[in-house]
Protein backbone atom coordinates (compact mmCIF):
# COMPACT_ATOMS: atom_id res chain seq x y z
CA UNK A 1 0.00 0.00 0.00
CA UNK A 2 2.61 2.34 1.00
CA UNK A 3 4.33 1.94 -2.54
CA UNK A 4 1.51 2.55 -4.24
CA UNK A 5 1.28 6.18 -2.74
CA UNK A 6 4.85 6.65 -3.72
CA UNK A 7 3.86 5.67 -7.25
CA UNK A 8 0.93 7.64 -7.37
CA UNK A 9 2.38 10.77 -6.14
CA UNK A 10 5.23 10.64 -8.63
CA UNK A 11 2.41 10.06 -11.02
CA UNK A 12 1.11 13.55 -10.27
CA UNK A 13 4.21 15.29 -9.81
CA UNK A 14 4.87 14.43 -13.51
CA UNK A 15 1.70 15.26 -14.77
CA UNK A 16 1.87 18.70 -13.12
CA UNK A 17 5.49 18.97 -15.13
CA UNK A 18 4.11 18.03 -18.50
CA UNK A 19 0.64 19.66 -18.14
CA UNK A 20 1.11 22.63 -15.54
CA UNK A 21 -2.14 24.32 -17.29
CA UNK A 22 -4.22 21.43 -15.06
CA UNK A 23 -2.39 23.59 -12.14
CA UNK A 24 -3.55 26.38 -12.68
CA UNK A 25 -7.40 25.48 -13.91
CA UNK A 26 -8.96 28.07 -12.80
CA UNK A 27 -12.19 26.27 -10.97
CA UNK A 28 -14.42 29.19 -10.23
CA UNK A 29 -17.96 28.58 -11.71
CA UNK A 30 -19.95 31.98 -12.23
CA UNK A 31 -23.27 31.97 -11.10
CA UNK A 32 -26.40 34.00 -10.10
CA UNK A 33 -26.14 37.00 -13.09
CA UNK A 34 -27.73 40.42 -12.16
CA UNK A 35 -28.21 43.39 -13.75
CA UNK A 36 -29.52 46.58 -11.85
CA UNK A 37 -29.09 43.76 -8.63
CA UNK A 38 -32.39 42.02 -10.72
CA UNK A 39 -32.24 38.80 -12.40
CA UNK A 40 -32.84 38.88 -16.24
CA UNK A 41 -35.17 42.15 -15.76
CA UNK A 42 -37.35 43.51 -17.93
CA UNK A 43 -37.89 47.31 -18.93
CA UNK A 44 -34.85 49.16 -17.39
CA UNK A 45 -34.24 52.32 -18.11
CA UNK A 46 -30.52 53.12 -16.91
CA UNK A 47 -28.05 54.01 -20.19
CA UNK A 48 -25.20 52.16 -17.48
CA UNK A 49 -26.94 49.20 -16.06
CA UNK A 50 -24.67 47.46 -13.31
CA UNK A 51 -24.03 44.25 -13.61
CA UNK A 52 -23.11 41.42 -11.07
CA UNK A 53 -22.38 37.68 -10.64
CA UNK A 54 -21.47 35.13 -8.02
CA UNK A 55 -19.78 32.04 -7.58
CA UNK A 56 -21.02 28.82 -6.94
CA UNK A 57 -20.69 28.07 -3.07
CA UNK A 58 -20.42 24.73 -3.30
CA UNK A 59 -17.19 24.72 -5.65
CA UNK A 60 -14.23 25.65 -4.15
CA UNK A 61 -13.29 29.25 -6.04
CA UNK A 62 -9.53 30.80 -6.56
CA UNK A 63 -9.53 34.09 -5.50
CA UNK A 64 -10.81 36.20 -8.30
CA UNK A 65 -7.90 38.44 -9.75
CA UNK A 66 -9.81 39.97 -13.07
CA UNK A 67 -12.82 39.81 -15.02
CA UNK A 68 -14.15 39.81 -18.51
CA UNK A 69 -17.61 40.99 -20.07
CA UNK A 70 -19.46 40.70 -23.16
CA UNK A 71 -22.71 42.24 -23.99
CA UNK A 72 -24.41 41.45 -26.92
CA UNK A 73 -27.66 41.76 -28.80
CA UNK A 74 -27.87 38.32 -29.92
CA UNK A 75 -27.12 35.22 -27.97
CA UNK A 76 -25.06 33.92 -31.08
CA UNK A 77 -22.35 36.12 -30.38
CA UNK A 78 -22.83 35.41 -26.58
CA UNK A 79 -22.23 31.46 -27.25
CA UNK A 80 -19.11 32.26 -29.44
CA UNK A 81 -17.40 34.61 -26.71
CA UNK A 82 -18.39 37.72 -28.71
CA UNK A 83 -19.37 40.83 -27.45
CA UNK A 84 -20.65 43.23 -30.44
CA UNK A 85 -22.43 45.67 -28.01
CA UNK A 86 -19.44 45.74 -25.16
CA UNK A 87 -16.24 43.64 -24.59
CA UNK A 88 -14.51 45.00 -21.49
CA UNK A 89 -11.48 43.22 -22.02
CA UNK A 90 -9.33 41.31 -19.08
CA UNK A 91 -10.31 43.83 -16.34
CA UNK A 92 -8.12 43.65 -13.34
CA UNK A 93 -10.66 43.60 -10.28
CA UNK A 94 -11.78 41.09 -7.81
CA UNK A 95 -14.85 42.88 -7.51
CA UNK A 96 -18.50 40.67 -8.71
CA UNK A 97 -20.98 43.75 -8.00
CA UNK A 98 -21.72 47.13 -9.07
CA UNK A 99 -19.88 47.00 -12.81
CA UNK A 100 -21.11 49.63 -14.84
CA UNK A 101 -21.59 49.02 -18.66
CA UNK A 102 -19.76 50.83 -20.87
CA UNK A 103 -20.45 50.01 -24.40
CA UNK A 104 -22.33 51.35 -27.10
CA UNK A 105 -25.61 53.29 -26.65
CA UNK A 106 -28.22 50.98 -25.40
CA UNK A 107 -31.99 51.06 -27.82
CA UNK A 108 -35.26 51.03 -25.90
CA UNK A 109 -37.27 48.02 -25.88
CA UNK A 110 -34.81 46.04 -27.05
CA UNK A 111 -33.25 42.61 -25.19
CA UNK A 112 -29.28 42.41 -24.55
CA UNK A 113 -27.27 38.81 -23.55
CA UNK A 114 -24.31 39.02 -22.01
CA UNK A 115 -22.22 36.96 -19.82
CA UNK A 116 -18.39 36.98 -18.06
CA UNK A 117 -15.95 34.97 -16.86
CA UNK A 118 -12.79 35.44 -14.15
CA UNK A 119 -9.03 35.54 -13.69
CA UNK A 120 -7.51 33.73 -10.92
CA UNK A 121 -3.91 34.88 -9.24
CA UNK A 122 -2.37 33.12 -12.20
CA UNK A 123 -3.77 34.60 -14.70
CA UNK A 124 -6.20 31.92 -15.80
CA UNK A 125 -9.60 32.32 -17.36
CA UNK A 126 -12.60 30.17 -16.05
CA UNK A 127 -15.22 29.00 -18.23
CA UNK A 128 -17.55 31.70 -19.53
CA UNK A 129 -20.99 31.64 -17.18
CA UNK A 130 -24.42 30.52 -18.33
CA UNK A 131 -25.82 33.93 -20.84
CA UNK A 132 -28.24 35.69 -18.91
CA UNK A 133 -30.19 38.93 -20.07
CA UNK A 134 -31.51 42.37 -19.89
CA UNK A 135 -34.16 44.77 -21.27
CA UNK A 136 -34.35 47.87 -21.92
CA UNK A 137 -37.70 49.34 -20.50
CA UNK A 138 -39.60 52.44 -22.85
CA UNK A 139 -36.95 55.01 -21.95
CA UNK A 140 -37.92 58.19 -23.66
CA UNK A 141 -41.13 60.06 -22.82
CA UNK A 142 -42.20 60.14 -26.29
CA UNK A 143 -42.10 56.34 -26.46
CA UNK A 144 -45.32 56.58 -24.34
CA UNK A 145 -48.68 56.86 -26.86
CA UNK A 146 -51.55 55.35 -24.24
CA UNK A 147 -53.90 57.73 -22.69
CA UNK A 148 -55.04 57.56 -18.60
CA UNK A 149 -58.43 56.32 -18.52
CA UNK A 150 -60.91 55.27 -15.29
CA UNK A 151 -64.21 54.48 -15.43
CA UNK A 152 -65.40 57.82 -15.04
CA UNK A 153 -67.45 57.27 -12.34
CA UNK A 154 -67.32 60.69 -9.42
CA UNK A 155 -66.00 59.61 -5.91
CA UNK A 156 -68.87 58.60 -3.44
CA UNK A 157 -70.41 62.02 -1.90
CA UNK A 158 -72.10 60.09 1.31
CA UNK A 159 -72.17 56.91 2.86
CA UNK A 160 -75.42 55.64 1.44
CA UNK A 161 -73.56 56.19 -1.94
CA UNK A 162 -70.57 54.59 -0.96
CA UNK A 163 -71.37 50.76 -1.48
CA UNK A 164 -73.20 51.68 -5.61
CA UNK A 165 -70.16 54.09 -6.55
CA UNK A 166 -66.57 52.68 -4.78
CA UNK A 167 -66.40 49.28 -6.69
CA UNK A 168 -63.22 48.25 -8.37
CA UNK A 169 -63.70 48.93 -11.90
CA UNK A 170 -62.50 46.31 -14.55
CA UNK A 171 -61.90 47.78 -17.89
CA UNK A 172 -61.77 45.89 -21.51
CA UNK A 173 -60.77 46.19 -24.95
CA UNK A 174 -61.11 43.52 -27.77
CA UNK A 175 -58.90 43.46 -31.04
CA UNK A 176 -57.92 40.94 -33.49
CA UNK A 177 -54.33 39.63 -34.40
CA UNK A 178 -53.96 38.27 -38.01
CA UNK A 179 -50.24 37.00 -38.40
CA UNK A 180 -47.50 35.19 -36.71
CA UNK A 181 -46.09 37.02 -33.48
CA UNK A 182 -42.32 37.00 -32.79
CA UNK A 183 -42.61 38.73 -29.26
CA UNK A 184 -45.33 41.13 -26.95
CA UNK A 185 -44.32 43.38 -24.31
CA UNK A 186 -46.61 44.77 -21.88
CA UNK A 187 -46.20 48.03 -20.14
CA UNK A 188 -48.59 49.06 -17.48
CA UNK A 189 -48.89 51.72 -14.33
CA UNK A 190 -51.63 53.04 -12.50
CA UNK A 191 -51.57 55.51 -9.18
CA UNK A 192 -53.59 52.29 -8.03
CA UNK A 193 -53.02 48.99 -7.52
CA UNK A 194 -54.20 46.99 -10.51
CA UNK A 195 -54.78 42.96 -11.86
CA UNK A 196 -54.15 43.00 -15.56
CA UNK A 197 -55.38 39.75 -17.74
CA UNK A 198 -55.12 38.26 -21.37
CA UNK A 199 -57.16 36.54 -22.49
CA UNK A 200 -58.71 35.41 -19.66
CA UNK A 201 -55.26 34.66 -18.09
CA UNK A 202 -53.54 36.90 -15.56
CA UNK A 203 -50.51 38.65 -16.46
CA UNK A 204 -47.37 37.82 -13.69
CA UNK A 205 -47.69 36.85 -10.32
CA UNK A 206 -46.98 39.84 -8.70
CA UNK A 207 -49.65 41.52 -6.33
CA UNK A 208 -50.44 44.76 -4.53
CA UNK A 209 -49.11 45.89 -8.60
CA UNK A 210 -47.27 48.81 -9.12
CA UNK A 211 -44.97 49.46 -6.48
CA UNK A 212 -44.77 52.45 -4.49
CA UNK A 213 -43.21 55.47 -6.01
CA UNK A 214 -41.87 58.22 -3.58
CA UNK A 215 -43.95 61.39 -5.00
CA UNK A 216 -47.70 61.31 -5.64
CA UNK A 217 -46.50 62.56 -8.99
CA UNK A 218 -44.66 59.58 -10.00
CA UNK A 219 -45.90 55.88 -11.00
CA UNK A 220 -43.28 53.03 -11.05
CA UNK A 221 -44.05 50.93 -14.47
CA UNK A 222 -44.31 46.85 -15.02
CA UNK A 223 -42.98 45.13 -17.59
CA UNK A 224 -43.84 42.22 -18.77
CA UNK A 225 -43.50 39.29 -21.42
CA UNK A 226 -46.65 38.38 -22.98
CA UNK A 227 -45.86 36.93 -26.12
CA UNK A 228 -47.15 33.34 -25.08
CA UNK A 229 -50.48 34.77 -24.02
CA UNK A 230 -51.53 36.28 -27.09
CA UNK A 231 -53.39 33.95 -30.11
CA UNK A 232 -54.04 34.54 -33.74
CA UNK A 233 -57.40 35.80 -33.62
CA UNK A 234 -59.65 37.86 -31.07
CA UNK A 235 -57.48 38.87 -28.39
CA UNK A 236 -58.76 40.65 -25.11
CA UNK A 237 -57.06 43.00 -22.40
CA UNK A 238 -58.48 42.60 -19.12
CA UNK A 239 -57.76 45.00 -16.08
CA UNK A 240 -59.36 45.38 -12.92
CA UNK A 241 -58.22 48.36 -10.67
CA UNK A 242 -58.12 49.08 -6.66
CA UNK A 243 -57.31 51.69 -4.46
CA UNK A 244 -53.83 52.67 -3.21
CA UNK A 245 -52.96 55.12 -0.62
CA UNK A 246 -50.74 57.07 -2.65
CA UNK A 247 -52.40 60.76 -1.57
CA UNK A 248 -52.99 61.10 2.24
CA UNK A 249 -53.48 57.58 4.84
CA UNK A 250 -55.93 59.88 6.31
CA UNK A 251 -58.23 59.46 3.23
CA UNK A 252 -57.37 55.91 3.42
CA UNK A 253 -58.60 55.48 7.15
CA UNK A 254 -61.31 56.92 6.33
CA UNK A 255 -62.01 54.33 3.83
CA UNK A 256 -61.38 51.70 6.83
CA UNK A 257 -63.34 53.45 9.44
CA UNK A 258 -66.65 52.80 6.64
CA UNK A 259 -66.43 56.55 5.42
CA UNK A 260 -65.19 57.59 1.65
CA UNK A 261 -61.88 58.57 0.16
CA UNK A 262 -61.67 61.57 -2.10
CA UNK A 263 -59.89 62.79 -4.98
CA UNK A 264 -59.44 60.61 -8.40
CA UNK A 265 -60.97 57.75 -9.05
CA UNK A 266 -58.91 55.14 -10.14
CA UNK A 267 -57.13 55.29 -13.23
CA UNK A 268 -54.60 53.23 -15.55
CA UNK A 269 -52.02 53.77 -18.36
CA UNK A 270 -50.40 51.19 -20.46
CA UNK A 271 -49.58 50.12 -23.84
CA UNK A 272 -48.74 46.69 -25.09
CA UNK A 273 -46.08 46.36 -28.29
CA UNK A 274 -46.34 43.13 -30.26
CA UNK A 275 -43.78 42.44 -32.85
CA UNK A 276 -44.68 40.46 -35.50
CA UNK A 277 -42.67 37.65 -37.35
CA UNK A 278 -42.20 40.09 -40.18
CA UNK A 279 -41.03 43.16 -38.61
CA UNK A 280 -43.69 45.09 -37.84
CA UNK A 281 -45.00 46.76 -34.95
CA UNK A 282 -48.67 46.85 -33.32
CA UNK A 283 -49.62 49.37 -30.61
CA UNK A 284 -52.10 48.20 -28.61
CA UNK A 285 -53.24 51.15 -26.21
CA UNK A 286 -55.24 52.05 -23.16
CA UNK A 287 -57.51 54.93 -25.18
CA UNK A 288 -61.57 55.95 -25.32
CA UNK A 289 -62.02 52.41 -27.26
CA UNK A 290 -62.18 50.45 -24.42
CA UNK A 291 -64.82 49.74 -21.92
CA UNK A 292 -65.68 49.57 -18.58
CA UNK A 293 -68.32 48.40 -15.59
CA UNK A 294 -68.15 47.97 -12.00
CA UNK A 295 -67.13 45.08 -10.43
CA UNK A 296 -67.54 42.60 -7.55
CA UNK A 297 -65.21 44.04 -5.43
CA UNK A 298 -67.61 46.79 -3.76
CA UNK A 299 -64.77 48.30 -1.26
CA UNK A 300 -61.02 47.46 -0.96
CA UNK A 301 -58.16 49.35 1.33
CA UNK A 302 -54.52 48.72 1.75
CA UNK A 303 -54.78 48.04 5.48
CA UNK A 304 -57.89 48.03 6.03
CA UNK A 305 -59.82 45.01 4.25
CA UNK A 306 -61.78 44.53 1.17
CA UNK A 307 -65.29 43.93 0.32
CA UNK A 308 -66.09 41.07 -2.33
CA UNK A 309 -69.86 40.38 -3.31
CA UNK A 310 -69.42 37.28 -5.56
CA UNK A 311 -72.89 37.82 -6.95
CA UNK A 312 -71.78 41.19 -9.25
CA UNK A 313 -68.80 39.00 -10.59
CA UNK A 314 -68.75 39.24 -14.99
CA UNK A 315 -68.81 36.36 -16.11
CA UNK A 316 -66.02 36.30 -19.05
CA UNK A 317 -65.15 40.10 -18.77
CA UNK A 318 -61.35 39.32 -19.77
CA UNK A 319 -62.62 36.86 -22.33
CA UNK A 320 -62.83 37.43 -25.96
CA UNK A 321 -66.45 37.38 -27.32
CA UNK A 322 -67.93 38.28 -23.44
CA UNK A 323 -71.34 39.91 -24.06
CA UNK A 324 -71.13 43.49 -22.73
CA UNK A 325 -74.59 44.19 -21.05
CA UNK A 326 -73.84 47.29 -19.21
CA UNK A 327 -70.70 47.68 -20.31
CA UNK A 328 -70.23 51.50 -20.97
CA UNK A 329 -67.19 53.80 -22.34
CA UNK A 330 -64.27 54.81 -20.20
CA UNK A 331 -63.50 57.97 -19.65
CA UNK A 332 -60.61 60.10 -19.46
CA UNK A 333 -58.90 60.57 -16.09
CA UNK A 334 -56.95 62.97 -14.48
CA UNK A 335 -54.06 61.51 -13.05
CA UNK A 336 -51.45 63.37 -10.62
CA UNK A 337 -48.78 61.21 -12.76
CA UNK A 338 -46.30 62.88 -14.32
CA UNK A 339 -43.00 60.70 -14.34
CA UNK A 340 -43.02 57.84 -15.21
CA UNK A 341 -40.13 55.41 -13.83
CA UNK A 342 -39.65 51.27 -14.36
CA UNK A 343 -40.81 49.25 -11.03
CA UNK A 344 -36.48 48.46 -10.42
CA UNK A 345 -36.57 46.35 -7.27
CA UNK A 346 -37.89 43.07 -6.63
CA UNK A 347 -42.32 42.96 -6.61
CA UNK A 348 -44.07 41.61 -4.08
CA UNK A 349 -45.54 38.05 -4.21
CA UNK A 350 -47.29 35.27 -2.68
CA UNK A 351 -44.34 32.95 -1.59
CA UNK A 352 -45.63 30.56 0.80
CA UNK A 353 -48.83 28.95 2.18
CA UNK A 354 -49.27 27.79 5.25
CA UNK A 355 -52.49 25.81 6.70
CA UNK A 356 -54.15 26.21 10.23
CA UNK A 357 -53.02 24.74 13.42
CA UNK A 358 -56.17 24.63 14.87
CA UNK A 359 -59.67 26.11 14.74
CA UNK A 360 -61.64 26.52 18.23
CA UNK A 361 -65.53 28.88 18.38
CA UNK A 362 -65.05 32.22 19.38
CA UNK A 363 -67.65 33.42 21.96
CA UNK A 364 -69.04 35.75 19.59
CA UNK A 365 -70.18 31.86 17.70
CA UNK A 366 -67.75 32.33 15.11
CA UNK A 367 -64.38 30.43 14.32
CA UNK A 368 -61.17 31.48 15.27
CA UNK A 369 -58.42 30.22 13.02
CA UNK A 370 -55.04 29.48 14.73
CA UNK A 371 -52.66 30.07 11.62
CA UNK A 372 -49.64 28.99 14.05
CA UNK A 373 -47.54 32.37 13.62
CA UNK A 374 -47.83 35.61 12.72
CA UNK A 375 -47.02 36.95 8.90
CA UNK A 376 -48.32 39.71 6.56
CA UNK A 377 -50.38 38.43 3.28
CA UNK A 378 -54.07 36.63 3.18
CA UNK A 379 -56.30 33.70 3.62
CA UNK A 380 -57.95 31.91 0.74
CA UNK A 381 -61.15 30.79 1.46
CA UNK A 382 -63.18 27.46 0.05
CA UNK A 383 -67.11 27.14 1.07
CA UNK A 384 -70.28 26.73 0.12
CA UNK A 385 -73.64 28.53 1.25
CA UNK A 386 -76.79 30.54 0.62
CA UNK A 387 -76.79 33.16 -2.02
CA UNK A 388 -75.89 36.78 -0.36
CA UNK A 389 -74.70 35.27 2.77
CA UNK A 390 -71.68 37.68 4.05
CA UNK A 391 -68.94 35.74 5.42
CA UNK A 392 -66.54 38.48 7.60
CA UNK A 393 -63.01 38.35 8.52
CA UNK A 394 -61.09 39.83 11.73
CA UNK A 395 -57.37 39.46 11.84
CA UNK A 396 -55.26 40.27 14.70
CA UNK A 397 -51.70 38.79 16.05
CA UNK A 398 -53.74 38.58 19.64
CA UNK A 399 -57.05 37.29 21.05
CA UNK A 400 -58.31 39.75 23.29
CA UNK A 401 -59.26 38.66 27.27
CA UNK A 402 -62.77 37.82 26.13
CA UNK A 403 -61.89 35.21 23.50
CA UNK A 404 -62.09 37.75 20.48
CA UNK A 405 -59.70 38.76 18.25
CA UNK A 406 -57.93 41.49 18.45
CA UNK A 407 -58.19 42.78 15.00
CA UNK A 408 -56.80 46.43 15.39
CA UNK A 409 -53.21 48.32 14.46
CA UNK A 410 -52.15 51.36 14.40
CA UNK A 411 -50.85 53.25 10.82
CA UNK A 412 -49.40 56.37 11.21
CA UNK A 413 -51.03 59.36 8.58
CA UNK A 414 -49.08 61.08 6.75
CA UNK A 415 -48.09 64.87 7.03
CA UNK A 416 -49.30 67.29 4.61
CA UNK A 417 -49.25 70.84 5.43
CA UNK A 418 -52.01 72.43 7.50
CA UNK A 419 -53.85 69.13 7.27
CA UNK A 420 -51.59 66.85 8.70
CA UNK A 421 -52.33 64.25 11.16
CA UNK A 422 -49.30 62.77 12.16
CA UNK A 423 -50.77 60.63 15.23
CA UNK A 424 -51.56 56.77 14.96
CA UNK A 425 -55.03 55.94 14.16
CA UNK A 426 -56.58 52.53 14.59
CA UNK A 427 -57.87 50.66 11.73
CA UNK A 428 -59.46 47.00 11.44
CA UNK A 429 -58.68 44.36 9.61
CA UNK A 430 -61.76 43.19 8.20
CA UNK A 431 -62.79 41.20 4.94
CA UNK A 432 -66.18 40.63 3.71
CA UNK A 433 -66.95 37.67 0.96
CA UNK A 434 -70.74 37.55 -0.04
CA UNK A 435 -71.38 34.22 -1.08
CA UNK A 436 -72.85 33.92 -4.86
CA UNK A 437 -74.39 30.88 -3.60
CA UNK A 438 -75.00 28.21 -6.99
CA UNK A 439 -74.58 24.87 -4.93
CA UNK A 440 -70.70 24.61 -5.74
CA UNK A 441 -67.82 25.39 -3.64
CA UNK A 442 -66.59 28.74 -4.03
CA UNK A 443 -63.17 29.94 -3.49
CA UNK A 444 -62.02 33.25 -2.75
CA UNK A 445 -59.34 35.23 -1.23
CA UNK A 446 -58.88 38.80 -1.24
CA UNK A 447 -56.59 41.16 -4.19
CA UNK A 448 -56.41 44.51 -2.78
CA UNK A 449 -55.46 44.33 0.68
CA UNK A 450 -53.05 42.49 3.45
CA UNK A 451 -53.27 41.81 6.91
CA UNK A 452 -50.64 41.47 9.64
CA UNK A 453 -51.99 38.53 11.95
CA UNK A 454 -51.84 34.71 13.58
CA UNK A 455 -55.29 34.59 14.54
CA UNK A 456 -58.80 35.28 12.06
CA UNK A 457 -61.91 35.47 13.21
CA UNK A 458 -64.73 33.94 10.73
CA UNK A 459 -68.18 34.45 11.23
CA UNK A 460 -71.19 33.59 9.05
CA UNK A 461 -70.51 29.97 8.10
CA UNK A 462 -72.93 27.30 8.91
CA UNK A 463 -71.53 24.24 9.84
CA UNK A 464 -68.27 23.46 11.03
CA UNK A 465 -65.00 24.93 9.25
CA UNK A 466 -62.50 22.31 8.34
CA UNK A 467 -58.60 23.49 8.02
CA UNK A 468 -59.26 22.34 4.54
CA UNK A 469 -61.21 25.23 3.81
CA UNK A 470 -58.42 27.40 4.96
CA UNK A 471 -54.88 28.29 3.74
CA UNK A 472 -52.52 31.16 4.62
CA UNK A 473 -50.81 32.81 1.54
CA UNK A 474 -47.79 34.56 2.84
CA UNK A 475 -46.27 37.99 0.79
CA UNK A 476 -43.08 39.28 1.03
CA UNK A 477 -40.84 40.95 -1.48
CA UNK A 478 -39.97 38.30 -3.97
Amino acid sequence: MKTQKIIFRYICIYVVLLFPSIALANGNKIVGLTCENLQNPLGIESENPLLGWRFDPQKEADLPSAFQIIVSDNLEDIKNGKGNMWDSGKTISGETTQQKYNGERLKAQTRYFWCVRSYNNQGTASEWSEPAFFEMGIIHPSNWMAQWIGDGERRPRNILDLYRNDAAPLLRKEWTIKKPIASARLYITAPVYYETYLNGQKVGDFVLTSGQASSPKTALYNTFDVTALLKPGKNCWGICLGHKTYETSFNELLHCFGGYQTGNRPSVYGQLIIRYTDGHLEYVLTDLTWKTIPGPIRQNSLYGGECYDARAEVPGWNQPGAILYGWRNVSFANSPVKILQPQMFPPLKGQKLIKPVGISRAPSGGFIVDMGQNFTGIVQLKIQGKRGTPITFLYGEQILPDGEVNASISVVTEQKGNNSNSSPATVQQKDTYILRGEGKTESWHPRFTLHKFRYVEITGIEGELSPENITGIVYSSD
